[in-house]
């Protein structure tokens, strides 16, 4: 996945050959550039990825730990474990088995071990738990298809570093943090996670861990849209006019906020239910999705300069009626048949084939003198960094339906699934306010004996 340097600048890693896979497409002979890239693409995952397959990482950090002089693996593996779910077959809710693991060790020195207070239900994890993206997942993890069993579920979180890896440099152990994890390792629904140092950011002290794990997730896939994709400055933002269809979701009212901040003036569609919520966020104007003449009710105050598409392709011929033409104006969707694609055809066939719809949409919005593009969800310390500062300066603000208990995850999935929540659905994993228990105390000696 993409990672960011300390000025946030996009490092160029697989997402980012996606991010630069869509732009290519916006050029003609298409069909050559895309064999071409795909072509590159399958060369690139199979040499960046390092990731060993499962059996042979225990059996180096097995080898490992009984070369220790203080601890031996059995000494390990008995003094503490970890709760997660975890799928042990892509399917539906009764997939979620609670399970009892070892704690996840470090095996790069830019990672750290977070404990987890809490974590968010995102509409991604009721997909991958169905399958979603797993074709391509496996190949970057380097695994084949059925190896990546048993697989914890979760994209972003908060709580407290147990361990740092000797790379770590801005990190300690017992600071607060949130995350954003890329979808190679997901594994938040659980009471320990490893992620890397670009993954995750400071908590903002003005959030508690419940309001926290509510945001990381949201962010980053705005920041993408916005941000990496539409290339949107809060300098250079002011007045805009923005449309956001989908305004009450996760994303759609993490979105509201932050172009709010930004100054840009916002539309969003959503049920009439909700107007007080998302006109309490910052949006401008709130239409009635279901509206028969929604295309005047939208136009009402003026085409659009930037659309975010975060709820489905219904909504995209509207979209081109209400964008400004040739105003390099943008129609950013959240919305791709990549993965869907790749997991019918495969990597190659897939990715040919979904670049061609890319080329295919992005011709209607190219007669209006607007562009087409697609956004996918990357994890950001700088955008994290970021967000903090807003939600510090009370510019944005978590918005949570309901939390549920960590014995009760699935029906936390089961609300997500059933869909139409207002804002994000969390899990408190432990109790948000309590601190490192003596076997907390045990690991983050552990670790130290053992950094990486």
């Amino acid at each position: 996945m993409n990672r960011t340097n300390a000025n946030g600048k996009q490092l160029f890693t697989l997402t980012g050959l996606l991010d630069c896979h869509t732009t290519l497409l916006q050029h003609r002979h298409c069909q050559l550039l895309t064999m071409n890239l795909m072509k590159q693409s399958t060369r690139f995952t199979n040499t960046i990825f390092t990731v060993r397959n499962c059996n042979t990482r225990r059996a180096i950090i097995d080898r490992s730990l009984s070369t220790s002089t203080s601890r031996s693996a059995s000494d390990y593996q008995t003094e503490k474990v970890s709760r997660a779910w975890q799928i042990g077959h892509y399917g539906k809710n009764d997939q979620l088995k609670l399970t009892e693991r070892e704690v996840p060790l470090l095996t790069r020195p830019n990672q750290v071990l977070i404990k987890v207070h809490a974590a968010s239900i995102n509409p991604i994890d009721i997909r991958s738990r169905g399958g979603y993206g797993a074709t391509l997942l496996n190949k970057a993890r380097g695994i084949k298809s059925g190896d990546e069993f048993p697989l914890t579920l979760g994209r972003d979180c908060s709580g407290v570093i147990l361990a740092v890896g000797k790379g770590v440099k801005d990190f300690k152990n017992g600071d607060k943090v949130w995350a954003s994890i890329n979808a190679k390792n997901a594994g938040c629904h659980a009471q320990h996670v490893v992620a890397t140092e670009g993954e995750l950011s400071h908590k903002p002290e003005s959030l508690s861990h419940v309001e926290a794990a509510s945001i990381p997730y949201v962010a980053t896939t705005n920041w993408s849209a916005v941000y990496a994709v539409a290339k949107l400055r809060p300098e250079k933002t002011s007045g805009k006019r923005v449309l956001i269809f989908g305004g009450t979701g996760g994303v759609g009212t993490f979105g509201i906020q932050l172009l709010n901040a930004w100054g840009a003036n916002v539309t969003v569609t959503c049920s009439p239910d909700a107007f007080d919520l998302v006109q309490e966020l910052g949006a401008h104007q709130a239409i009635d999705y279901r509206s028969p003449d929604i295309e005047r009710e939208l136009l009402k105050h003026g085409k659009y300069d930037f659309i975010l598409n975060a709820v489905g392709d219904s909504m995209e011929d509207i979209a081109t009626l209400v964008i400004k033409e040739k105003s390099n104006a943008q129609y950013v969707t959240l919305i791709t048949p990549f993965f869907t694609e790749i997991e019918k055809k495969g990597v190659l066939l897939g990715g040919l084939s979904s670049s061609m719809e890319l080329f295919r949409r992005s011709r209607k919005f190219y007669s209006a003198g607007a562009t087409f593009r697609w956004a996918f969800a990357q994890p950001n310390s700088y955008a994290l960094k970021e967000v903090g500062k807003l939600v510090d300066d009370g510019k944005v603000r978590p918005v949570i339906d309901q939390v549920f208990g960590f014995d009760e995850l699935p029906k936390a999935f089961e609300k997500v699934e059933g869909g139409h929540s207002r804002g994000k659905v969390v899990v408190e994993v432990c109790s948000s306010e309590s601190s490192p228990d003596q076997s907390d105390g045990q690991l983050l000696q552990f670790f130290d004996d053992k950094k990486m």
